[in-house]
């Protein structure tokens, strides 16, 4: 990609050069105006393109960081589900704890894993959680970053007179993953 723009540049600088050094040489008067005008011309063909090309960059940058955000509102909405089920395996522990007829070795057993659940899941869960919100807050500021990359780039884009074939709100809806049926 690289390659190719700076042979555009190349040829758009130099095409024009035999033509005016001839002319300064002394031979045939090269009609500056005219050289002048499809150089201007080149530049701004070649300026739309790498417009277009860092549109397109962009586009996938927005599309990438959108995903990213998806994944870890997954993620915390699993993590919501793991802190359910915890909360409800203690429950049920504590339900069947209240029995008067249960046998003291069992009571043992579930007084242990009672204390397990309660101690030990929440605190790896809160951490889990703490560091899913930083990860959150992130992706989050680098979503928005990237919304007003895309947005600079199509005004820049448009004045160019380039067309911008996406607007933001489609982008983005791109980038959602495709509804499972069930």
């Amino acid at each position: 990609m690289k390659r190719t723009i700076l042979m555009l540049l190349t040829l758009c600088l130099l095409g024009p050069a035999p033509t005016a050094f001839a002319a300064q040489d002394g031979g045939p008067p090269a009609d500056t105006t005219a050289l002048l005008g499809q150089l201007t011309l080149g530049l701004k063909e070649l300026q739309a393109e790498v417009v277009k090309l860092q549109l397109e960059l962009q586009r996938t940058r927005l599309i990438e960081v959108k995903r990213e955000t998806d994944r870890a509102q997954a993620e915390s909405r699993r993590l919501g589900g793991q802190e359910l089920a915890l909360k409800r395996q203690a429950a049920g522990l504590e339900k069947r704890l209240a029995q008067a007829d249960l046998p003291s070795e069992e009571r043992a057993e579930l007084e242990a894993l009672r204390t397990q659940v309660t101690m030990n899941g929440p605190a790896a869960l809160h951490a889990e959680r703490a560091r899913l919100a930083e990860q959150e807050a992130a992706v989050g500021h680098r979503l928005e970053a990237e919304r007003r990359r895309w947005q600079e780039l199509a005004e820049k884009a448009r004045a160019m007179g380039v067309e911008v074939s996406q607007s933001l709100e489609e982008l983005e809806a791109e980038a959602l993953p495709p509804k499972r049926k069930m």
